[in-house]
């Protein structure tokens, strides 16, 4: 059930006097955060922004082209999950939490480009599969709420190379475990990403930037184990589409350092595909 704190109302008041101001033919964006308004970071164990592709059919899902070797996903966007420091509700990143459900939900995408494959011995005939992604050159992440259409996007982000807590990334990563003797794969598929704020009415929601975790893939076709031995024997994706659900959560100044733009585009230019196989005894 939705709890509704002061700004809350407030919002829902100012809006219904909006459209009442117009002869009720305006429309109003359904949540505006307060400058002080933050969404949790993903340590706090608050669900963030959670987010599905509606299911199979509905409102679009993830898109594989083996020939730009890109990708492209619509995305519902369920609740905002957030804190303020000015709310005596929820004013900490720690134990508390407001939450604004959207009524319909936000409408968004989100695009990007392959940048390499990774195929990893683990262990026996297991490896590890990670496929890379990075930025298309342009905004890759934009959200759009569709009782305001006219007032544009609510958020522009584009990923963002650098590293993770020590760890570098392009972008977006998505990885699992294969068992090159039975070619399945043994857990399932997860991913992490980061992006940039370019701007929008959300950008200040995020301060540090955009985290991105992804909780599952599911419904692929092909089968997801036609798609791994593809990857493991070729070293490349095929056409494909899937299912996601997970969340966006905020970056705390220090868990993710973004690479300069400069190094970014070098490296973007000149990226080679790396693949490192094991096959079974």
């Amino acid at each position: 059930m939705q709890r509704w704190n002061g700004f809350g109302r407030a919002g829902a008041a100012l809006a219904a006097l909006a459209l009442l101001c117009a002869g009720g033919t305006a429309t109003a964006l359904q949540f505006t955060p307060s400058a002080t308004a933050r969404i949790h970071n993903i340590t706090s164990g608050q669900p963030g922004v959670p987010w599905n592709t509606g299911g199979l059919g509905v409102n679009g899902e993830l898109s594989y082209s083996s020939s730009s070797q890109s990708f492209t996903m619509d995305f519902e966007v369920l609740a905002l999950n957030y804190y303020d420091p000015l709310d005596g509700g929820c004013p900490t990143d720690v134990g508390s939490n407001c939450n604004f459900s959207f009524g319909p939900n936000l409408d968004g995408t989100l695009t990007a480009d392959l940048f390499d494959i990774m195929v990893t011995p683990v262990a026996g005939t297991l490896v590890n599969i990670t496929a890379r992604f990075q930025t298309t050159g342009g905004t890759d992440l934009q959200l759009f709420d569709p009782t305001d259409l006219g007032a544009g996007s609510v958020l522009d982000a584009s990923w963002q190379a650098g590293t993770f807590l020590g760890n570098p990334t392009t972008g977006l990563q998505a990885s699992v475990l294969f068992d090159t003797a039975t070619m399945t794969a043994v857990g399932a598929v997860t991913g992490t990403g980061f992006l940039s704020v370019a701007s929008g009415v959300y950008a200040s929601l995020f301060e540090s930037g955009i985290g991105i975790n992804v909780g599952s893939f599911f419904d692929f076709t092909p089968a997801l184990n036609t798609i791994l031995a593809t990857a493991v024997g070729t070293g490349s994706l095929p056409d494909f589409t899937s299912e996601a659900q997970g969340q966006t959560f905020a970056v705390m100044a220090g868990q993710f350092v973004p690479e300069p733009a400069a190094a970014w585009l070098l490296g973007s230019v000149g990226a080679l595909l790396v693949v490192a196989r094991r096959r079974a005894a």
